[in-house]
């Protein structure tokens, strides 16, 4: 028997948060960047209000990103992010995607291997890492997409 998280259907008490994460979304829509991060104790209603958001990004035609933190007591600062990465990855196609971003996409294959091959280690290790994340922005500025990630604060 699988286990499902069960989430109330009616959003209650956060309709300021609501709006002005739609705030947020909508100036998205217009072109103008920014971050939002969803943050609070676990149980206090973050995964329906981040549900709630999602909903009003695919009315308005939005692709979606999402990741969580861990529940586990590990150290992994970028996992929301890894894992929306990760996820937007599986539902769409990796030879296109890999045709975007051109070499960006061999940095990127260190982390999602598929995305291609990932170059050959023995740069300098700052010089690396700024690739990779400057690969990473330039997958992050592909296309109209809402990146969404929530984590609870312990």
């Amino acid at each position: 028997m699988a286990l499902a998280r069960v989430l109330c259907p009616t959003l209650i008490g956060r309709e300021s948060e609501l709006s002005t994460l739609e705030d947020s979304l909508l100036s998205a829509l217009r072109g103008d960047g920014g971050v939002v991060i969803v943050g609070g104790d676990a149980g206090m209603g973050k995964t329906r209000l981040v549900t709630e958001l999602t909903t009003r990004a695919f009315r308005l035609q939005c692709a979606v990103m999402a990741g969580a933190c861990s529940e586990a007591e590990l150290s992994l600062p970028y996992l929301p992010f890894l894992e929306a990465i990760g996820n937007r990855l599986t539902s769409g196609d990796p030879g296109e995607l890999r045709q975007r971003l051109g070499s960006a996409s061999d940095e990127l294959a260190q982390l999602f291997p598929q995305l291609g091959s990932a170059p050959a280690p023995g740069a300098e290790p700052m010089q690396a890492k700024l690739r990779l994340f400057e690969a990473i922005l330039l997958f992050l500025r592909d296309g109209p997409i809402l990146r969404l990630a929530s984590c609870s604060i312990t």
